[in-house]
């Protein structure tokens, strides 16, 4: 079990990383955190996740990504169809 935040109510993981579990002040680090990730090998290599504290609630998935995901195709980067 993860426990509660103090201060970063984000937190990604990120299996091939070390940590594997890292918490974020802001959704916007840690979107860049997946990022990073999808450009360094081109495309996620493993399953990752992006959760948020909700007091009273608990970890709530954010972002569950497949492994392969392209940076292009990261849902907060996606560019909405016309």
């Amino acid at each position: 079990m993860i426990p509660a935040p103090t201060i970063s109510p984000y937190l990604t993981i990120i299996p091939d990383r070390s940590p594997a579990k890292k918490a974020h002040e802001s959704l916007g680090q840690a979107h860049k955190a997946i990022i990073y990730r999808a450009r360094q090998r081109d495309g996620l290599p493993v399953k990752c996740f992006l959760y948020k504290w909700v007091d009273g609630v608990g970890w709530e998935t954010v972002h569950e990504l497949p492994a392969g995901t392209r940076k292009e195709a990261l849902p907060w980067l996606k560019k909405p169809q016309s």
